[in-house]
């Protein structure tokens, strides 16, 4: 089976207090994977958990030192199907932000985070990390404008799987972007106005599918047995 994008985002919800920053949906499939990834704006080191129906694993994590925010990613590498909640907690009182991505097909799930400040504004200046990405092997990013604001994020490569400017009050920019394997490096990159002044948060996560295996050869189809055949001849 090959990885691929189930729906868009299935769950997004912005400037939420902590421990009610949660929301509701229907996966479209069992056993697809979730991905994750909850911003913290009340400070850095601080936690953004996900919970809810199944197993989340927590992947990685990052800060943003210059606006106070911690970024952590999450998956649920096979989720139930069925009508669900997903949590993101932090300490009571805390600004959450949250964003889930459905994807299938996808065995081992990694991630990479990267904090790119005051890139510029330039094409593509927001940059995240260069990862080998193998054919069949899908690489999806997350970049979000951490400095708040409403200045749209695009990107100039890859597939768009949803952007737009998530929550009320404090806004949090983001963009999320699919890119294909080919078996050569990728580094997603992004593009913003704000991108001289602001700081970017980049979530990545490689999504890899089962490694295909092939039937064993005949015997009688085998290079040692057709040697021995003209042996006999």
């Amino acid at each position: 089976m090959a990885v691929s994008f189930q729906s868009v985002p299935v769950a997004a919800w912005g400037n939420a207090l902590s421990p009610s920053g949660s929301a509701a949906f229907a996966p479209t499939a069992a056993s697809d994977q979730l991905l994750c990834v909850g911003l913290n704006g009340s400070g850095t080191g601080l936690n953004a958990i996900f919970s809810g129906t199944g197993t989340f694993t927590s992947l990685t994590s990052i800060n943003d030192i210059n606006n106070g925010n911690s970024v952590t990613a999450y998956v649920n590498a096979a989720c139930s199907g069925a009508s669900q909640t997903v949590t993101n907690t932090g300490a009571t009182g805390q600004f959450m932000w949250s964003w889930v991505l459905e994807y299938i097909g996808a065995t081992t799930v990694t991630a990479v985070a990267n904090l790119s400040h005051t890139p510029g504004a330039g094409a593509g200046a927001i940059l995240g990390t260069s990862q080998s990405v193998p054919s069949g092997q899908i690489l999806v990013a997350l970049c979000m404008d951490t400095s708040g604001g409403t200045t749209a994020i695009s990107s100039p490569g890859g597939t768009n799987r949803g952007s737009g400017s998530l929550g009320a009050g404090t806004s949090i920019p983001y963009c999320w972007t699919e890119y294909a394997g080919a078996g050569a490096a990728i580094q997603p990159s992004f593009t913003s106005s704000s991108g001289a002044a602001h700081s970017f948060v980049i979530i990545q996560f490689l999504l890899t599918p089962p490694a295909t295996s092939f039937p064993p050869v005949p015997e009688s189809l085998s290079l040692k047995s057709q040697v021995n055949a003209l042996l006999v001849n």
